[in-house]
């Protein structure tokens, strides 16, 4: 079997939820879910990160990490004091 890197260029991104937890998904493959110390209230503060995975084509590792460095957070974990911006598109 000849190895294929994991691509993410899977198509067009969408906000689900599956077992109580939401995920990014394309094409019915969960990509990602945020971690356990992220707190979501809706998923409109997913669907940014979506719109800009739609907007470039890929779900880039860069948003994700300013994604998970905005969220807001439990009282027990650390909160940060500056946060990274968002690259332009």
């Amino acid at each position: 079997m000849k190895y294929e890197p994991w691509n993410w260029d899977l198509g067009t991104y969408r906000v689900c939820k599956f077992n109580k937890r939401l995920y990014i998904a394309s094409e019915d493959v969960l990509i990602y879910t945020p971690p356990d110390f992220i707190i979501l209230n809706s998923r409109q503060q997913l669907q940014v990160l979506v719109d800009r995975a739609n907007t470039r084509g890929q779900l880039h590792i860069k948003d994700v990490i300013v994604f998970e460095a905005r969220a807001p957070r439990p009282k027990q974990y650390a909160q940060r004091k500056t946060f990274p911006e968002w690259e332009p598109l």
